[in-house]
């Protein structure tokens, strides 16, 4: 996996837009793996994705249940705390 990905997210008006993101950190919970990303134009902003890799191409995929990402941002803000 690359150091940066460029992905077509949805800005806050829900338009789409092609994005740049610096690859944080690359981490697993429950067997699953998930991305911290940075945007390259906002590097105050960490996103978390859950990700499928297939012949070196990444899928980002939404954590659309809060059960799940709240996991998901403690186990990263746990290990950023190391």
């Amino acid at each position: 996996m690359e150091n940066q990905i460029t992905a077509v997210v949805l800005d806050d008006n829900g338009n789409e837009c092609e994005q740049t993101f610096s690859v944080e950190r690359k981490f697993t919970v429950d067997n699953k793996e998930y991305l911290a990303l940075i945007p390259i134009e906002d590097d105050d902003m960490i996103y978390l994705f859950a990700f499928t890799e297939t012949d070196g191409k990444v899928e980002l995929l939404e954590i659309e249940d809060d059960d799940e990402y709240d996991r998901v941002a403690e186990v990263y803000e746990n290990l950023m705390g190391e």
